[in-house]
């Protein structure tokens, strides 16, 4: 069923999303192609495994960015009623369900990007274990899992049950900002039956906690690398050279940037729309939704290629707007720096 041409009841605001939709992933298969090209081709065989990592990333990036163009999500919320439906080329409860797990998979990759800095920084021997497929096999598998996890919690624990059913078809006639679809092909939780905090309703309960906690879980587990990989690059410093550590410094300030972004892009928006109902606050972001998760998969590219200096360099080297000292500046970085990333 496509539904596309319509997404919301204003000629305009439906006229300038879809425009902005379109030309969304054009810009992130632009930009995700263009920094795959850089880090196969200007990836020194100093970096190790690290590119991997950096082609993963981007890899998820475009896959992302095609799902959530096809699917076109809109989370929205009233009361204690938290609804999110497909309107996209690809509509119904499945394809909701399948946004969910693709967009839970950023977060794990993350994860092992820090895990494999934090062993980089130490000088860790097993740091080596990145370089093995079945390393490769277990983050395709953790990643797997996690989704498989969240699509079971907004397929089958959000579901809608005759309470949900009586309480969201209102809402459905009279207060939906997107067009309304039908009932059956929304994703649906009604946290509390009696206003809210009383009278749980835990099937939505546990399913709003399973995603929080996995991500908190991700998250806290970043963060805590984060500080150990800055105490130990703040003592390894006096002993490294001055290009080394300006170059642990670029890749820690890419992993940084590629942490907060999709937090403040991606994930920050639909956690408030989810919670917002939970709590029984009226906050609405759909329509900030729609633009940041769209704007999400181009700009995550974006600040890699920006913070790694060689990736940068070599891209504006190409579209011929850098000085001639740049040349000068790429050739010595690259017989200069002799550690491993």
């Amino acid at each position: 069923m496509l539904t596309h041409a319509s997404i919301f009841d204003s000629p305009a605001k439906n006229t300038f999303y879809i425009i902005y939709h379109h030309v969304s992933i054009v810009i992130s298969l632009i930009v995700n192609a263009t920094l795959i090209t850089l880090i196969l081709k200007y990836s020194r065989k100093e970096m190790g495994a690290y590119r991997y990592l950096l082609l993963t990333f981007a890899s998820f990036d475009i896959y992302y960015g095609i799902v959530h163009f096809l699917v076109m999500p809109i989370p929205e919320g009233w009361g204690n009623a938290f609804l999110m439906g497909a309107h996209g080329y690809v509509t119904g409860k499945l394809a909701v369900s399948w946004f969910a797990a693709v967009h839970s998979h950023s977060f794990i990759v993350l994860v092992f990007h820090f895990l494999y800095r934090l062993l980089a920084v130490r000088g860790s021997y097993y740091i080596q274990y990145f370089k093995k497929f079945w390393c490769f096999q277990a983050q395709m598998m953790c990643v797997a899992a996690v989704g498989a996890v969240w699509f079971c919690v907004i397929h089958y624990l959000y579901d809608a049950d005759k309470f949900v059913t009586d309480y969201v078809e209102p809402i459905l006639k009279n207060h939906t900002i997107a067009s309304s679809l039908p009932l059956e092909d929304y994703t649906t939780a009604v946290f509390w039956s009696n206003g809210t905090f009383s009278g749980p309703r835990w099937k939505p309960i546990c399913g709003f906690f399973i995603m929080s906690v996995t991500m908190c879980s991700a998250y806290g587990f970043m963060i805590f690398a984060a500080h150990k990989i800055r105490r130990l690059m703040m003592t390894a410093s006096a002993s490294l050279s001055k290009k080394t550590v300006s170059l642990q410094k670029q890749l820690m300030l890419a992993l940084m940037y590629q942490t907060i972004l999709p937090l403040v892009t991606a994930y920050s928006p639909p956690l408030i729309a989810v919670s917002a109902p939970f709590f029984g606050i009226s906050l609405s972001v759909t329509n900030l939704t729609s633009i940041l998760c769209g704007a999400h998969p181009w700009l995550d590219g974006c600040v890699i290629i920006w913070a790694i200096t060689e990736y940068r360099m070599h891209l504006l080297h190409f579209l011929r707007i850098r000085k001639k000292s740049d040349t000068v500046e790429i050739i010595s970085s690259k017989n200069s720096i002799n550690s491993k990333y």
